[in-house]
């Protein structure tokens, strides 16, 4: 019985998990913004930050992008412009969404997070 449970719910998550990522896709998802919005802040000098690792990051980038893992990012801040806007990317979205809360935090208003780091190309 308990068994069963857990299984419902793992398939749960993984059907949702899916669905997400189905959706985001088929609407260009890139992180809250839509494309024109995304291209009007490139035009603006938006910086791409991705806050992969550096292993990842060699893997493959954004041309022009900056890297600074998310553990640097607290000690790293003064290396950003507060007043440019900041494109935080990352392997799926979820440390470039804790990079712009310690962005936020920090007092950088201009930061978006685009999910995953394709989505800034």
């Amino acid at each position: 019985m308990l068994y069963s449970a857990i299984r419902l719910i793992v398939l749960i998550f993984l059907a949702l998990f899916v669905l997400r990522v189905l959706l985001g896709a088929f609407r260009g998802f890139t992180g809250g913004l839509n494309v024109e919005e995304l291209a009007e802040l490139k035009r603006r000098n938006a910086l791409v930050l991705d806050v992969r690792t550096q292993a990842e990051f060699a893997d493959g980038h954004v041309a022009g992008s900056l890297n600074i893992p998310l553990n640097e990012l607290p000690d790293r801040l003064k290396e950003l412009d507060p007043a440019r806007p900041i494109l935080a990317c990352c392997a799926s979205g979820a440390r470039s969404s804790r990079a712009k809360r310690i962005l936020n935090s920090a007092g950088f208003a201009l930061v978006y997070n685009v999910g995953p780091w394709r989505n800034a190309r």
